[in-house]
């Protein structure tokens, strides 16, 4: 069950932290800024790791699995209905 409530109140509290905020503008900081940059860098190299490790693993596991593509199989499926 949804708390409505609580959601519409934390929406407003952050409205509120947003408005703050906008009020009391300051310069970035350049350390904080390289610092969110490398972390979306291991994020992407991390989880690109991790898939492609899924992927060989199950492709080992599995040996049918090269013969089809489970991420876009709805949409070539689609594409395929669509051309005919």
């Amino acid at each position: 069950m949804v708390d409505w409530e609580s959601l519409i109140v934390d929406a407003m509290r952050c409205d509120s932290d947003i408005f703050r905020a906008c009020e009391n503008l300051v310069a970035p900081n350049e350390n904080e800024a390289l610092a969110v940059d490398a972390r979306q860098e291991v994020d992407l190299r991390t989880g690109a790791a991790f898939t492609r490790f899924q992927t060989l693993r199950f492709q080992a596991k599995f040996k049918d699995l090269d013969r089809c593509v489970l991420s876009y199989g709805i949409s070539l499926e689609r594409e395929r209905d669509c051309e005919h």
